[in-house]
């Protein structure tokens, strides 16, 4: 943790405007002594860390700590810029001196940083105390040194968000850390993708099958078929897209390509699984929406509102496992884990890691890597192993079961109106987006 070391007035007051003279000029690592900041009288050179550093689809998270011994009022990340200054508001806790500070209680409700603004910025934390104004550098301890983002593109555009940390060195002082957060628009790298979609099964894996008189619905094809007119439509509002499969065949949950791979080997913001449903009872029907444990329900919300909206027909009737209208949440339970168990014992192979409450899709919880609790290293070698699940920088995964083929009413409506099932998940992810800009905390 960052020890709040206080150095002399003038040297933090050369500090912070060396700071902001670094990130206007976006290059050297050397600075010239310099002077006049608004900041410098509030400065005192203490430094807080960052223990936590990651990305999880289009939102930073950050934790850290530092030592205060002041009554706080409000806590605050800072980005500082040459010409403009931005506040986010942190979450904190406080014991014998010691504060935690972090951006949300939500994985995916941190910074949302296709919204951060053009320019260079330095970041600080920043306490409101009975004294006043108290601010801290920011030295990264994070096992993540580095995030090198790419926005949702529109035609290929794109703003990338680089934050790093680093040593200031100053011209007879000694060095001081910082932490830069860096925003420009460019063309989006070729490498690079926005959304991910995975049509599920396929090849010899039919999936649920419905049946309206003697014809067959297979939901692989289904599946193929709405995933391509989203893709299509993704498109054509200026979007970058890949698609796990584009024909009739299987593809492995994990190596290089998997379902739940890809998206972060294209440094993709988002992974949707597309599926259609059944269940052992005919009566269920409606639109489900999975997503992580811990996460904010906002997306999946979204998505469920525009589904139904633009099919015209139901929210989902199933009740367990809901946590709000077309909106669900599966975690492993007791049974789930010891099938899980029984299940690596006849392929001969030692379990998985599953406890009790962890996220039970791999859709859903293999592409957030460490943030979601992915555990797919290889051992069951015939789906292979997932080479991100160590990472904290990664794609946010939802899994959209759009309908239950199983039942006769739901069929047709699938049937008849694949069209608006894909538009239905194109306006939920463009209202999201618009709520996430206009709501923005920058």
């Amino acid at each position: 943790m960052g020890k709040g070391i206080r150095t002399k007035p003038k040297i933090a007051f050369i500090l912070i405007t060396a700071c902001l003279a670094f990130v206007a000029a976006g290059s050297s690592n050397t600075q010239k002594k310099a002077s006049n900041s608004q900041y410098g009288s509030s400065l005192f050179g203490e430094y807080a860390s960052i223990t936590k550093l990651g990305r999880y689809g289009t939102h930073l998270i950050l934790e850290g700590e530092l030592e205060c011994d002041a009554d706080i009022e409000n806590i605050n990340l800072m980005l500082v810029g040459p010409a403009s200054v931005a506040r986010y508001p942190l979450l904190s806790s406080s014991s014998g001196g010691k504060v935690s500070f972090w951006l949300s209680d939500k994985i995916n409700n941190g910074i949302f940083l296709d919204a951060i603004g053009v320019s260079n910025y330095m970041a600080f934390i920043e306490l409101e105390c009975e004294e006043g104004l108290r601010h801290y550098n920011l030295a990264n301890h994070a096992e993540l040194q580095e995030i090198d983002y790419c926005s949702i593109s529109n035609m290929n555009i794109t703003k990338r968000v680089r934050l790093a940390g680093g040593n200031l060195k100053l011209e007879g002082e000694e060095d001081a850390s910082y932490f830069i957060v860096k925003a420009n628009m460019q063309a989006l790298p070729e490498e690079v993708y926005d959304i991910v979609l995975d049509p599920g099964h396929g090849g010899p894996f039919s999936g649920a099958i419905g049946k309206l008189g003697t014809v067959q619905y297979k939901e692989k094809d289904l599946n193929l078929q709405v995933s391509i007119l989203v893709a299509e439509k993704l498109r054509e509002a200026g979007m970058k897209v890949a698609l796990v499969r584009d024909v009739d065949r299987d593809v492995f949950p994990y190596g290089s390509g998997g379902r739940t791979v890809l998206c972060n080997e294209l440094k993709a913001k988002y992974s949707f699984s597309i599926h259609f449903n059944s269940a052992a009872s005919n009566q269920y029907q409606g639109t489900e929406i999975f997503i992580a444990n811990n996460s904010d329900p906002g997306l999946a919300i979204a998505f469920a509102d525009a589904i139904v909206q633009a099919v015209g027909y139901k929210y989902s009737n199933m009740v367990v496992n809901k946590i709000g209208e077309g909106v669900y949440n599966r975690r492993f339970n007791q049974a789930d884990v010891e099938e899980s168990a029984q299940t690596a014992a006849g392929r001969g192979y030692e379990p998985y890691p599953a406890r009790v409450g962890d996220n039970y899709y791999f859709a859903v919880r293999e592409p957030g890597g460490l943030t979601t609790g992915a555990w797919a290293d290889g051992r069951d070698r015939v789906n292979g192993s997932n080479d991100f699940r160590g990472s904290s920088n990664t794609a946010e995964g939802l899994l959209l079961e759009l309908g239950y083929v199983n039942n006769e009413e739901n069929l047709k409506v699938i049937i008849g109106k694949k069209e608006e099932y894909a538009q239905g998940i194109v306006d939920g992810l463009r209202v999201y987006l618009e709520n996430q800009h206009v709501n923005s905390r920058y």
